[in-house]
């Protein structure tokens, strides 16, 4: 069983297009769970992100994933710390990371989470956007060249 796992900041197409990018260019599907992380605060940007996911998961692979809400208190680092943990310990199967949206230290800590359980996170992603002109697009309209999808777990 595939899990995937990503935060929800304030830009809710900056993990949609990371997810895109992932069911395209690594054909990581199918995802047979999804969890969503976020802070009380970002249930507007969860409900944005789940609107455009869906439409993804019909296109990629053959059903949508179990669907997984876990929420940490809004700047408490350190329940999202712990919160992140869990979720992965108790995890079965692959797990795919997304460490794009959110804050830095939130990032931080997945892929700190992410080295702490090797063997079960198989990647960590970052979508790097070279030129923020671009950041309000969907990943098909973002040229090649401005965007790369990186799984830091890549040694």
């Amino acid at each position: 069983m595939k899990t995937w796992i990503t935060t929800i900041g304030h830009k809710p197409l900056a993990s949609v297009n990371t997810l895109w990018a992932a069911l395209v260019e690594d054909e990581v599907a199918p995802i047979d769970k999804l969890v969503i992380l976020h802070s009380d605060d970002m249930k507007p940007n969860v409900l944005q992100f789940t609107s455009w996911a869906e439409p993804l998961f019909t296109e990629y692979q053959t059903a949508q994933p179990k669907l997984q809400m876990v929420t940490f208190p809004t700047d408490d680092l350190a329940a999202f710390r712990s919160t992140l943990k869990k979720v992965v310990s108790q995890t079965d199967g692959p797990i795919f990371m997304d460490m794009t949206s959110g804050r830095k230290a939130m990032s931080a800590l997945m892929l700190l989470i992410g080295e702490l359980f090797p063997g079960k996170v198989a990647k960590v992603y970052y979508s790097f956007l070279a030129d923020a002109d671009y950041t309000d697009f969907p990943h098909p309209a973002i040229p090649l060249q401005v965007t790369q999808l990186y799984d830091l777990m890549e040694k």
